[in-house]
């Protein structure tokens, strides 16, 4: 997340979730991210939610969409991921809880 580019990174992270859900590589070509992202499933209030039961990767992942969103004052989505980053807590992010 350089130059304050949050948006963009909320894009990206939602998009290695879904890749990380679908059991695949969890790295990305931003020239063909259009011709193989899929948008991910969304609630009655068009957020993206997070997984019910993440793995290890999918919960870093939780934590820096949680932060994305925050970063990019989307306060609602933000309360969404970062309250799943403390009912999942990991060592690399020590104060979710204070988020």
């Amino acid at each position: 997340m350089i130059n304050g580019q949050y948006t963009n990174a909320v894009y990206y992270y939602a998009f290695i979730l879904y890749k990380v859900k679908q059991g695949e590589d969890a790295h990305y070509d931003p020239y063909e991210i259009t011709t193989t992202y899929k948008k991910p499933e969304k609630n009655e209030q068009g957020s993206i939610l997070p997984p019910a039961d993440p793995s290890r990767k999918e919960i870093i992942i939780i934590h820096k969409l949680g932060q994305a969103y925050l970063l990019a004052d989307d306060y609602k989505n933000a309360e969404i991921w970062l309250e799943a980053a403390v009912q999942h807590p990991h060592t690399d992010f020590p104060n979710a809880r204070y988020n």
